[in-house]
């Protein structure tokens, strides 16, 4: 599963993804690309087959044209093939991204991909959006796992997404970071708060230090801390108002897909007290 194929530890990988490193310009001198030139050789050297994909033109895989919709994510592959999927946030479209480098690298065909992809079903803990009636309120299920760089841009599209409602979060611990897993989950923390979330409900023994943070860098939000998921739960659910906006998301390993029923059945009681 996707647990077993993280790199341990994730905190280790975070500087390739710093822009100094994956977004060099394409057109940089030579003497400026030193470090990349000598890894590629080396990479080379050893019997990889190097595939790149990113939106800088040199990418083997060039993603463009990037479009969010309600529920439909619309991009462009080598200039050349249109794709549209199901699904929201726009990191998604690199997800993708990804697998079509993969595909291409194994003889798919990307034009037959760009056909059929748009049949493909949002799944389930993977930034899922829906809706519980009749409180409007909007639940982004991102529990099926995370990492430091993939709550940060789940952060980031949930704050697009929920533009004009009140935001909350339920944070789960990000699990296998080794060493640096406090450091990890109190920049959490800072980053929910920058993001405009106003609750953040954890649970976890790691999630305290996300609370502790926020609350720390948002003295006017509520935070609070759970040992159990039941339990911060209950409590969301009793702190839900109408329109509020609810991103749910940590490893896997802690089990948060329980967290979207357990309030379906909290609202269909209260709706049903009514």
């Amino acid at each position: 599963g996707s647990c077993t194929m993280k790199l341990n530890s994730t905190a280790e990988m975070m500087p390739v993804s710093f822009p100094g490193f994956s977004q060099i310009h394409p057109f940089a001198p030579t003497s400026q690309v030193t470090g990349y030139r000598e890894l590629i050789r080396r990479l080379e050297g050893r019997g990889f087959n190097l595939i790149t994909f990113g939106r800088t033109p040199a990418s083997d895989y060039v993603l463009s044209d990037l479009e969010v919709g309600e529920g439909t994510l619309t991009f462009q592959v080598n200039g050349r093939f249109r794709f549209h999927l199901n699904g929201y946030g726009s990191f998604n479209a690199m997800n993708a991204l990804a697998a079509i480098a993969v595909g291409g690298f194994f003889g798919l065909d990307v034009k037959f991909l760009s056909e059929t992809w748009n049949a493909l079903p949002q799944l389930e803990g993977r930034f899922r959006v829906e809706e519980m009636e009749p409180y409007r309120i909007q639940i982004v299920d991102d529990s099926y796992n995370a990492n430091p760089k993939s709550f940060e841009e789940a952060l980031k599209s949930f704050q697009v997404l929920a533009l004009g409602r009140r935001k909350l979060l339920f944070v789960g611990d990000m699990l296998e970071l080794g060493r640096e897993s406090v450091f990890y989950h109190e920049v959490l923390g800072r980053q929910a708060a920058a993001r405009g979330i106003e609750a953040v409900i954890g649970v976890g023994k790691l999630s305290r230090f996300v609370a502790a943070s926020f609350q720390s860098a948002c003295p006017a939000g509520r935070a609070e801390h759970f040992d159990h998921v039941e339990e911060g739960s209950r409590f969301l659910a009793s702190l839900l108002k109408e329109g509020d906006s609810v991103l749910i998301k940590g490893s896997h390993g802690m089990g948060l897909s329980r967290v979207k029923p357990l309030l379906e059945e909290h609202l269909r009681r209260q709706t049903a007290w009514v």
